[in-house]
């Protein structure tokens, strides 16, 4: 029953051509579906998270309202595109939630956490460093064209591609995927 299920969902990749994206970000209504899951997680229970997991659940709270924004300004079938970028970031809160869990899983003991203090703003300003500061999302919304760094110069390239309605389906003969081809080619020769 398992492996049918996963053979009849048609957001599974068996080494197509389309782009691997995150289901939520299929439409905006996934998106907005996920973040008040999120949110509701947040609301009660909070309090009871230490504040390394909470401060992991707060970035990633964060990251979504700047992704709700950011898509806003694009088509529905441009979404599995942007998701395709993001995945990445996604991979990362997710790696850093489950390492949290897993060492949490097993100790006993109940408390309830303080999320407010110097503690909790340096805490927080570390996982925003990691998590929100290094992500594609980030890249997307605020590289410009003096961007040296290679990833940072495909972000902003791909997010002007974008801006003129790019989508997976219809890339050929975009002046900015060009220069994302280019880079890209530059990058794979140093290597």
């Amino acid at each position: 029953m398992f492996f049918e299920e996963i053979i009849r969902d048609e957001y599974n990749d068996f080494f197509d051509d389309q782009p691997i994206t995150p289901r939520i970000l299929k439409d905006i209504e996934s998106l907005d579906e996920f973040y008040n899951k999120l949110k509701t997680i947040e609301e009660n229970h909070f309090d009871k998270l230490k504040p390394d997991l909470a401060a992991t659940l707060y970035c990633l709270e964060r990251y979504f309202l700047k992704l709700q924004k950011y898509i806003l300004q694009f088509k529905n079938n441009q979404l599995t595109m942007i998701g395709s970028i993001v995945i990445t970031d996604f991979q990362k809160f997710y790696n850093i939630i489950s390492s949290l869990i897993y060492d949490e899983i097993g100790k006993s003991g109940s408390k309830l956490y303080m999320h407010s203090g110097t503690k909790w703003e340096r805490v927080k300003k570390k996982y925003e460093e990691k998590l929100w500061s290094n992500s594609n999302l980030y890249g997307l919304m605020y590289a410009n064209d003096n961007s040296k760094h290679p990833k940072y110069e495909v972000l902003y390239y791909l997010n002007k591609a974008l801006l003129d309605g790019v989508n997976e389906i219809d890339m050929e003969h975009n002046e900015h995927i060009e220069k994302v081809q280019k880079i890209l080619n530059r990058e794979s020769n140093y290597n």
